[in-house]
């Protein structure tokens, strides 16, 4: 994605994400969801592999799992999100809903397809959360999953084209630039202003801008996980409107996903999120007390050899031995190493 088609992204409210205004005028009033109740969780899709349009009116995107039994996988979650095109402020009070209440439903989508007794594994879930793009391969299972293929985002080339933008700044040398009121000699929107030749031009000073928006985004990435992990800490961080690319979230009337009518040919990529799930170690080493850990640790060491020697060897006594002096000997060693 260049600067310039991110500036149109932002020009534009996302098209991908936002309806169009007169679409956004038919649409029929939906009230807002607070709570994740008011959605269902599996959406009712046809069984199948061809053109499928989503059931709801509104939005909705994707998010990305790997599993040993499913592989790659997509599931769509519905969602409702401001009309940012309309100004009038009639369609925002009709559409819309928090981030928090987005993320808290990517969540729930999550453990249901992933198993929900996961949820209460203690230091057990969210790892990481990347922007990717993805392509479907199949329809999806009886579950609402859709065999995909992930492809990551390439952040070095996200940085090299945001920095772009950054060669629209201020020219310390000639002081001609693109200020409130006034457009340099070279920025594409004064000369074809000067012309009348109308178009979607944009000013330097707004690709700028955008440049160091999108480095900005680029440098705290790690807000994906902090909000997937903790969804009351999304409201306000626009963490949605996209990252390293531009937002996952789109219309309904933009996208067609595999379904049961017919041959599904369509090979473009949709962005998305993908969730990755593990032992979080980060917070295993700021949750538990050091000492704790570590007297849990000398207690199953000294276990592990008794059972060892005893169980195989026959000799108990040897066993509880060999252990309190295997654990005693790790105990200096890492007190040592402390110091």
């Amino acid at each position: 994605m260049t600067i310039l088609e991110m500036a149109s992204l932002r020009r534009l409210d996302d098209v991908e994400r936002q309806a169009t205004i007169n679409t956004a005028a038919t649409m029929p009033i939906i009230e807002p969801t607070p709570t994740t109740s008011d959605v269902p969780l599996v959406p009712n899709l046809v069984h199948g592999f061809g053109l499928q349009s989503p059931p709801r009116e509104g939005q909705f995107c994707f998010i990305c799992l790997r599993t040993e039994k499913l592989g790659q996988f997509a599931v769509e979650v519905p969602c409702f999100r401001r009309f940012v095109g309309d100004q009038s402020g009639s369609i925002e009070s009709r559409v819309y809903e928090s981030d928090t209440a987005i993320y808290q439903r990517m969540n729930d989508f999550c453990y249901k397809h992933l198993g929900k007794w996961k949820r209460w594994i203690p230091y057990y879930g969210i790892v990481d959360v990347h922007e990717v793009n993805f392509q479907f391969l199949g329809a999806s299972d009886r579950k609402g999953s859709f065999p995909v293929h992930i492809y990551p985002v390439d952040l070095d080339r996200a940085r090299e084209e945001a920095k772009e933008g950054l060669k629209f700044g201020p020219d310390d040398e000639y002081q001609d630039y693109c200020r409130e009121g006034y457009h340099c000699k070279k920025c594409s929107y004064a000369s074809n202003m000067s012309y009348n030749r109308g178009g979607n031009h944009i000013c330097f000073k707004d690709l700028y801008e955008i440049g160091q928006e999108w480095i900005k985004k680029l440098d705290v990435l790690y807000l994906l996980r902090d909000c997937a992990r903790q969804p009351w800490i999304a409201n306000g961080l626009r963490t949605l409107d996209g990252m390293a690319q531009g937002s996952c979230i789109v219309d309904t009337s933009s996208v067609k996903i595999p379904g049961l009518d017919n041959c599904y040919l369509d090979n473009g990529k949709l962005r998305g999120l993908e969730f990755v799930f593990g032992w979080q170690i980060d917070r295993i080493r700021h949750g538990l007390p050091l000492n704790i850990t570590w007297i849990w640790i000398s207690v199953l060491i000294v276990w592990i050899c008794a059972i060892a020697f005893g169980g195989f060897g026959g000799d108990w006594n040897l066993g509880m031995a060999f252990g309190q002096l295997l654990a005693a000997s790790l105990t200096l060693l890492f007190l040592y190493a402390k110091h």
